[in-house]
């Protein structure tokens, strides 16, 4: 995931795509 300034803002080696959807919702609302 990259955040709006282009740096890394998540990275996830070990891809849970369930799990994973979920977290990026949260990180891209926090990022707003």
């Amino acid at each position: 995931v990259i955040d709006k300034n282009g740096k890394i803002a998540a990275k996830n080696s070990e891809v849970k795509a369930a799990e994973d959807s979920k977290a990026i919702l949260e990180l891209v609302e926090k990022l707003k």
